[in-house]
């Protein structure tokens, strides 16, 4: 078991745990991400769907489920799908890891991961059994943070000065103890590279290996809480939504 997914499952999942509740009523991908799912499963007439990384279900897996969709989902941490089980008797989640997904082939009409490709070890690994589970003419959906964007290669870059480097290591510990300090922020005092970013031409590459239809890419419209089809300059958009319909 390499050392970030242990990093996951014992100590970033309890921050997670805590701070969940804030992100969720507070962040308009999560609406935008619920209204894409209802949209793409209407128009395909889905029923069956899987949330990789599942977390404790809340809100995505838990308003599609209220939306009359079946639900299941996977997470790498026991305390998170105690809580989704909790919270949601109706969603069938357990403990999984998104690069073997314990599933047989051909599994789910559309099998979706958001809010966290970037905290996985090997997002290709994921995007292929994403693939494997799903129905031929069943839907793959996920988001990335894009490393073609100057923003998001700045924070992978700092990431990792303060993770890799020697005087990177000594400011991220200032840092955590002036958090500590004013009880203001999470400090993390392991040193490890959280965040894996890619891009457009990388998803872009892999899927058109595996899968005969071209992959969609879409960015968040703030003003119209809506996706858009994207297709050009992709670096000034800081995450990309991606949609692929499997036909092997």
């Amino acid at each position: 078991m390499n050392y970030k997914k242990i990093f996951i499952k014992n100590v970033y999942s309890k921050y997670w745990f805590k701070k969940s509740k804030e992100y969720i009523h507070n962040n308009i991908n999560n609406t935008v991400s619920i209204k894409f799912l209802d949209e793409v499963c209407k128009t395909n007439k889905l029923k069956d769907l899987l949330e990789v990384c599942i977390g404790t279900g809340a809100p995505i897996a838990n308003e599609m489920q209220k939306k009359g969709y079946h639900v299941s989902g996977i997470d790498y941490s026991p305390e998170l799908i105690e809580e989704c089980k909790r919270v949601n008797k109706n969603i069938n989640a357990k403990v999984g890891d998104a690069e073997k997904l314990e599933y047989g082939d051909q599994t789910f009409d559309l099998v979706y991961c958001f809010n966290s490709t970037w905290c996985l070890s090997d997002i290709l690994s994921t995007i292929s059994e994403m693939y494997r589970v799903t129905k031929d003419n069943g839907i793959i959906i996920f988001d990335i943070l894009n490393d073609d964007n100057p923003k998001i290669k700045k924070i992978f870059k700092d990431t990792k000065f303060e993770n890799e480097n020697i005087i990177g290591m000594i400011y991220k510990t200032i840092k955590n103890l002036v958090k500590l300090i004013l009880n203001k922020g999470y400090p993390q005092w392991e040193f490890i590279v959280l965040w894996n970013f890619t891009n457009y031409s990388y998803i872009k590459n892999f899927t058109n290996k595996i899968n005969k239809q071209k992959i969609a890419a879409y960015y968040l419209d703030e003003n119209t809480c809506s996706l858009i089809k994207v297709t050009k300059n992709f670096e000034y958009h800081e995450r990309l939504f991606f949609k692929l319909k499997k036909i092997s």
